[in-house]
């Protein structure tokens, strides 16, 4: 599975984020694991809508349409729970808080690169 970072205006905002883009990957999403690390995440792709069931803790769901802007924020969706962006291209799954940390907001536009930060 490929991974991407997430920037804004340049400058790095999460990352690493597993590139879920085959069937077999968008299905699984995050479940069987126990927590997201520091700010790593995961990025499905062709996705409008997703659900926590089976989870094991909470997420930040940033929806975001074709050009990369935030179309949606679902904070800190707990297990058992369903966010929906009817017209989202993906849905980047972020550590619990960390979308209002990063202060993510509707309609601002976000870029998801290839490479990280420079170590």
């Amino acid at each position: 599975m490929r991974t991407v970072h997430l920037y804004r205006g340049g400058e790095w905002l999460a990352g690493p984020l597993e590139a879920a883009e085959t069937l077999a990957e968008r299905t699984k999403g995050l479940l069987g694991r126990v927590g997201l690390p520091g700010r790593a995440g995961m990025v499905i792709e062709d996705c409008g809508s997703i659900h926590t069931c089976f989870m094991r803790f909470a997420i930040d769901v940033v929806f975001l349409a074709g050009d990369g802007t935030v179309r949606k924020i679902a904070h800190r969706l707990s297990p058992w729970r369903f966010a929906i962006s009817p017209f989202a291209r993906r849905a980047v799954e972020l550590p619990a808080g960390l979308a209002g940390e990063l202060r993510l907001e509707r309609g601002q536009t976000v870029e998801l690169r290839d490479r990280g930060p420079a170590a």
